[in-house]
């Protein structure tokens, strides 16, 4: 009776202490002064987010950074992470990291291989933190779905002028066209919603 009451207890306290240990974890990741801080490991934007943007969840792996942010309106996801891929040089360059997540090519966040095509709509520059931004418009092409899905994803790829880092940028819109949800296709970006933040950006580090 003795072995099953301790057993009991060390249930309980290995179940308290894992519930403990998620709750501390989310509450970092989505605590707006740490994701703030690592931000700033790798650019310069301003505080507060422009347009009433806010950090929505983040953390570092590797040292590597991974942020999200949310429009003011919760329309709008924009995902930043530093690339990389160990079979690609760091000198390689961002125009052609651009043609590559276009022909689905381009790794996930920290060398994940979830890579994903990107049938595209729009190929352009756009002016980031004082720098020219390859970018590619589209929707992420996923398996037997049809190529005239609405173009809900901006993808660009810049690079820190110090310290050579790639850092990717993601912008897609998160709301349906129909508010009936009649229409599964999502709202088109654009670039003035892309730019909503991104004109925020002072410089990448």
């Amino acid at each position: 009776m003795k072995i099953l009451v301790i057993l009991v207890i060390c249930l309980i306290s290995i179940f308290t202490l894992l519930a403990v240990g998620a709750y501390w974890i989310f509450s970092l990741t989505t605590n707006s002064e740490f994701l703030q801080s690592i931000a700033s490991k790798f650019m310069t934007i301003s505080e507060p987010l422009p347009n009433g943007c806010r950090y929505y969840f983040g953390f570092r792996a590797f040292s590597r950074p991974y942020i999200r942010i949310r429009s003011k309106d919760m329309r709008t996801l924009y995902t930043f992470y530093e690339y990389m891929d160990k079979n690609l040089s760091s000198d390689i360059p961002v125009a052609k990291l651009v043609e590559r997540a276009a022909s689905g090519e381009v790794l996930g966040p920290f060398g994940s291989e979830s890579r994903q095509r990107i049938i595209v709509s729009k190929q352009g520059t756009l002016m980031v933190g004082k720098q020219n931004m390859p970018y590619v418009i589209g929707h992420k092409a996923e398996p037997f779905s049809a190529d005239n899905v609405t173009a809900n994803c901006f993808t660009g790829f810049i690079k820190a002028p110090d310290s050579g880092k790639l850092i990717v940028i993601v912008v897609e819109n998160l709301t349906s066209e129909n508010p009936l949800g009649e229409n599964k296709s999502l709202e088109p970006i654009t670039i003035e919603r892309v730019r909503s933040l991104t004109d925020g950006i002072k410089s990448f580090k």
